[in-house]
């Protein structure tokens, strides 16, 4: 459960998600950037905003590359409080039940970022365990070659 139909494929679909977190931290920073001197000093949760994404696009980075699972860990964990803050926004449009042009646009949006974070969520998940799979086999590689070294041959 949880885990992707073609795991033959994962370090495809980890860079198809590293691409998404990256347009995901470059979108506001580049919106950032687009604003006055003024406005940005004004804006500070816009400046966050823009931030965050991007640190997290970079741990994700260097968790798939050199196939670090705290780095995985992390972009778990913040896909999860990232999950949840969707539900409960999607719940409250729901809940709200006169929407209009506008609200249904807003409310089509949160559903496919809604669907692209859990698809990152389940990469990311597919990921982690490739990792600690790999890294298990080589430690146990690893201890069969000391043993093979330090046992004597008949």
């Amino acid at each position: 459960m949880g885990a992707l139909l073609i795991p033959a494929t994962i370090r495809t679909h980890g860079a198809f998600v590293g691409v998404l977190l990256a347009i995901e931290a470059i979108c506001p920073l580049l919106l950032w950037c687009a604003l006055s001197n003024r406005e940005r000093e004004e804006n500070k949760v816009l400046q966050a905003m823009s931030i965050t994404p991007f640190l997290f696009a970079i741990i994700f980075w260097i968790g798939f590359i050199k196939r670090i699972r705290w780095c995985l860990t992390v972009i778990v964990g913040y896909l999860a409080v990232w999950q949840v803050l969707q539900l409960g926004l999607l719940l409250i449009f729901v809940l709200k039940q006169h929407l209009g042009r506008e609200d249904i646009f807003f409310l089509s949006a949160i559903v496919i970022f809604f669907t692209l974070n859990l698809y990152v969520l389940l990469v990311t998940l597919q990921l982690r365990k490739e990792t600690a799979v790999k890294a298990e086999r080589e430690s146990q590689e690893e201890l069969d070659t000391a043993v093979d070294r330090n046992c004597p041959k008949f």
